[in-house]
């Protein structure tokens, strides 16, 4: 047990980059979102104040796409067309920025990659087998029929921890704000995931109760079960944990390539509709970011529940030295 528990120890020294990069994150996308809406709304203002918007008296949310396109194009002046490039390099500045974000979310995703690697291929298995050893020992009827009933449960658990895995790949993220996929059906990973963690979770619940049970007549073997139960509990929130770094480094790719795309767009406009058009799609990618940090709060909660996870992993490694 000295030996495992001292592999938990050192596995949990991995950990501290994990949680800075967490903390960073979630700073990261509260402020862009804050700041992009705000910046992404002064572009729109400043467009309405352009000189061929002001003769139209009308703003960005008055316009109709297709009113706009049945409309004759007429030519920029000089000074509404240096008003686009100047925008357009505004824009570049900001998809260079998003590239750092999208880099310290891989850096992220790949840590926490690692970390769950670990884990599942060495610390669980090792668990397990301290697990085996204690079902050797000579045990009374009572005490077997709770362990046969507590590695059933375990089964059971780990076909939820896989077809929970399978379910969070096959995740559909919906579209708002035209190029932009920023939200998730049928919540934050899916309606069915969600239902397998329920069921994983009355599943636990259950083994933790005869673990309870076990505990009274056998304490030895109810502590490596329950460090076999916080395990796999950990294992499954480093799934969403992992999950939710790569929703956000996608995040920060899409962004980046539209937001590329739309200087570049920005900067050769030449009539007065293909600005309009632009500006409408603008708004459109603009406009949900001042909801984007109702998602972010919710990735988080998923690294917040991790975290709680690690940190009673460290204390049940601080018991058994």
């Amino acid at each position: 047990m000295l030996v495992t528990y001292q592999a938990i120890n050192n596995h949990g020294k991995s950990w501290l980059s994990i949680e800075d990069g967490i903390k960073r994150s979630g700073f990261a996308i509260e402020l862009f979102a804050t700041q992009f809406s705000r910046q992404g709304e002064q572009i729109i203002n400043y467009i309405e104040k352009m000189d061929f918007a002001r003769q139209l008296d009308l703003t960005v949310a008055d316009l109709n796409i297709e009113e706009v396109r049945n409309t004759a194009p007429v030519p920029l002046g000089e000074t509404d067309q240096r008003v686009c490039i100047t925008l357009a390099e505004f824009l570049k500045k900001t998809a260079s920025q998003i590239k750092n974000h999208q880099h310290a979310a891989q850096t992220l995703a790949d840590h926490i990659d690692t970390f769950s690697t670990v884990l599942s291929v060495q610390l669980i298995p090792g668990i397990n087998d301290k697990v085996k050893l204690a079902n050797c020992s000579d045990l009374d009827q009572q005490i077997q029929d709770l362990e046969k009933d507590i590695e059933q449960l375990t089964t059971e658990i780990e076909q939820k921890n896989n077809e929970y895995k399978t379910a969070l790949y096959n995740i559909a993220w919906g579209l708002f704000g035209g190029p932009i996929g920023v939200a998730i059906t049928g919540g934050i990973f899916g309606a069915q995931a969600e239902e397998i963690r329920k069921e994983k979770n009355r599943m636990v619940a259950s083994k933790n109760e005869k673990v309870q049970k076990l505990e009274e007549k056998s304490p030895l073997a109810a502590a490596v079960r329950s460090l076999q139960i916080l395990f796999e509990d950990m294992n499954i929130r480093m799934m969403d944990a992992h999950q939710s770094a790569t929703h956000l480094k996608d995040l920060w790719t899409m962004l980046a390539a539209y937001i590329d795309r739309s200087a570049s767009e920005l900067s050769a406009i030449t009539t007065d509709q293909a600005l309009m058009i632009f500006a409408m799609q603008f708004q459109g990618v603009v406009t949900p970011w001042r909801e984007i940090r109702g998602m972010a709060n919710q990735l988080l909660k998923i690294f917040d529940s991790a975290l709680d996870q690690f940190q009673r992993e460290q204390q049940s490694g601080k018991r058994g030295q």
